[in-house]
């Protein structure tokens, strides 16, 4: 097989990669079949800025599918301020919302190099003369990106919980999968894991 096929291989295998989520929750028995949410508040808990609202933009998006409405908790609750229990739900009702959902995720990308390099030798020749030219080709460096995540809602009139989850996500090895299409995937993950509990419903 020659040198381009290989690359072509490559890059089908690239194309063709995939994410893969997992995710595992468990909802409070005294909220099964009994609470139903209309409006929910979203807000990471002592993440960077960026990531947080990274997560909390992609869950709104996904949330355009469900009838239930996404309030971003970087709006509610300011970064600048200390809440006690009874603030945080206070300033949530005056939303009115039923739910808060916490959430906290890491990411990480493990890499190792590949050696996938050889040489490449061609002869040429013109007149009297000729030459032999070899070309070396370097192996690279293969990464997985992946995401940890754990998830916590809690109930906006009493601050009881009602589901909490963690789970992961990841990308094949030399993958073109980004950080944000790994918070699509989970943000998607758990609305269905919510909408499973039937804490709320998809949109006809």
């Amino acid at each position: 097989m020659n040198y381009i096929s290989k690359l072509l291989i490559f890059f089908f295998v690239l194309l063709t990669s995939c994410v893969s989520t997992n995710m595992k929750g468990i909802i409070d028995p005294d909220y099964k079949n009994s609470f139903f949410i209309k409006k929910m508040i979203i807000k990471g808990i002592d993440m960077p800025l960026t990531e947080e609202a990274q997560l909390i933009d992609s869950f709104k998006k996904m949330a355009s599918n469900y009838d239930v409405e996404v309030i971003n908790g970087m709006d509610v609750f300011l970064q600048t301020r200390e809440y006690t229990s009874d603030e945080l739900l206070k300033t949530a009702q005056k939303y009115s919302a039923d739910s808060i959902l916490w959430f906290f995720y890491e990411k990480k990308a493990d890499s190792r190099y590949v050696p996938l390099g050889y040489s490449h030798s061609y002869a040429s020749s013109y007149g009297n003369y000729s030459s032999i030219s070899t070309y070396f080709i370097p192996g690279y460096y293969s990464e997985r990106r992946k995401i940890a995540i754990a998830f916590r809602m809690i109930d906006a009139k009493n601050g009881k919980d009602v589901w909490v989850a963690d789970g992961n996500s990841f990308g094949d090895e030399d993958d073109f999968i980004s950080f944000s299409d790994l918070i699509d995937d989970i943000s998607e993950r758990a609305l269905s894991e919510l909408e499973k509990e039937k804490l709320f419903k998809k949109k006809q």
